[in-house]
């Protein structure tokens, strides 16, 4: 029996280490995978990807934000990412994917991506420039919002920006349209928080 017990054992933490391994560098997300090397994380396939949220506690019971997918995967291991490439195939970047990347440094879209999703790059601090490709159609609200350092982005005439897509970060300031303009009361409640959060920090910068 003890003996049993000690294979068992052994036979568990063996499981358990090469599952921690398997999900913490790579794995699938949505009808996509992804893999984290050296710095680069990389996200291959076919298809669309899903849009991230956080887990919210309502009512006692904790679920998923309204209109989320999955929780980031690659979200535990944020600290070591310095560059992003999204393979061919991939058709969109979903809400948040990669937001709050404080060290991210380059990414790569290419031709088959249509979308950028809300958040998908907010409060990438260390990303000074990008370039989107024509295919991109829409850029939806905050998308690379509180991005500090972002001056440079390649962009089509043709693609439509989102609300407060470019909120708080140089290129931002450079690029204005009327059409982008949009009253304050107009924004849903997790839009008017975010807002609220980027004019605390503008203001704590101020004194």
């Amino acid at each position: 029996m003890k003996t049993r017990n000690i294979l068992y054992t052994a036979l568990l933490s063996i499981t358990l280490t090469g599952l921690f391994c398997s999900c913490g560098q790579g794995g699938k997300t949505g009808a996509l995978t992804w893999k984290l090397k050296d710095g680069t994380l990389t996200i291959s396939g076919q298809g669309a990807m899903p849009n991230y949220g956080n887990i919210v506690y309502k009512n006692g019971e904790s679920h998923l934000e309204d209109g989320c997918d999955e929780v980031i995967p690659w979200w535990t291991l944020s600290s070591e990412i310095t560059s992003v490439v999204i393979e061919n195939g991939v058709q969109n970047i979903g809400n948040k994917a990669f937001s709050n990347l404080y060290n991210l440094r380059f990414v790569s879209i290419p031709a088959s991506v249509t979308n950028i999703g809300k958040n998908a790059f907010s409060g990438c601090s260390s990303l000074n420039n990008i370039t989107i490709p024509n295919s991109v159609i829409s850029i939806d609200k905050f998308a690379f919002s509180n991005c500090s350092n972002l001056t440079d982005v390649v962009i089509g005439e043709n693609t439509k920006i989102g609300s407060f897509a470019f909120l708080n970060s140089p290129f931002g300031k450079q690029y204005e349209k009327p059409k982008n303009n949009v009253k304050y009361e107009d924004l849903t409640e997790e839009e008017k928080r975010q807002v609220d959060e980027i004019k605390n920090v503008l203001i704590e910068q101020l004194k």
